[in-house]
């Protein structure tokens, strides 16, 4: 990774480097100590930095002053303290403690899941930004006025893709509790939908798919449907198809592949 990379426009970089960051170096200790490695090569410096920033995060996320996916527990923070100095310790070269492997493990699932393990590396996630900011350029465009505009179009496309998917995931589930809240859904459906009526007109480019009116007034619909299922309302039927088509019109065909990095990236914005 090239220092200026964190600092790319289009996205909101800072938060999401920091979220890939700490699973990336958590995950090649994770490996290296499965393999059984006799030389560990992450270096002292890097974990503590990361691992600091790990204990942090998850500080905010237990107080509340930071919203998440999953719960954080006082515990949790106890959890990463610990890691960080039995890490420090096999890291200087000490045999690694037997606790070791499997902290590693129950400290990621509290920040990112029990399906961690299939969440994609920071480069991965990058790629997708990238693809956006270039597809959204406009030649002789103000860089400071592109920066803005790409920044929203990217974190509208995240945002509203992550709020759909897991909105329609919980209802298929059969939830009591839906995971978004009301006005967010309705601003963020609401910027998702400029977005798309600009890629319609040819105001911005964000997307390789063929984008037509009609996908607009899909996002309206669904925008009405989520509204309504998230008030107390009915859960329409037509949540879940539509939103199908909606995430492969924003993504592409390989949308359900992605929708990791999407719910994680909609975090990481949400968040930031």
């Amino acid at each position: 990774m090239s220092a200026g990379e964190p600092r790319e426009a289009g996205f909101r970089t800072e938060r999401m480097y920091t979220y890939y960051h700490i699973l990336d170096c958590l995950r090649a200790l994770l490996h290296q100590l499965e393999r059984g490695e006799a030389n560990l090569t992450i270096d002292p410096v890097v974990w503590e930095n990361t691992t600091t920033a790990f204990e942090t995060w998850t500080q905010e996320l237990a107080s509340g002053r930071m919203r998440g996916l999953w719960t954080v527990t006082p515990e949790d923070v106890e959890r990463v303290r610990h890691l960080r100095v039995l890490g420090h310790e096999a890291l200087a070269g000490r045999p690694p403690p037997s606790e070791l492997l499997p902290l590693i493990k129950q400290s990621l699932i509290p920040m990112y899941g029990p399906d961690w393990e299939l969440l994609p590396d920071w480069e991965t996630s990058l790629a997708i930004h990238r693809k956006a900011n270039q597809t959204a350029a406009i030649p002789g465009e103000d860089p400071y006025k592109a920066f803005e505009r790409i920044d929203w179009l990217v974190a509208a496309h995240m945002c509203g893709g992550g709020y759909i998917h897991e909105l329609a995931e919980a209802i298929e589930r059969g939830d009591a509790d839906l995971p978004v809240g009301l006005s967010a859904w309705e601003n963020t459906m609401a910027a998702l939908d400029a977005a798309v009526l600009d890629h319609v007109h040819g105001r911005a480019q964000w997307t390789h798919e063929i984008v037509m009116l009609q996908d607009a007034e899909r996002v309206r619909h669904l925008r009405v449907l989520g509204a309504e299922a998230l008030s107390g309302g009915p859960r329409s039927p037509e949540i879940g198809p539509l939103a199908k088509v909606t995430l492969r019109m924003l993504f592409g065909p390989d949308w359900k592949s992605l929708m990791p990095d999407v719910v994680a990236g909609a975090l990481a914005i949400r968040n930031g």
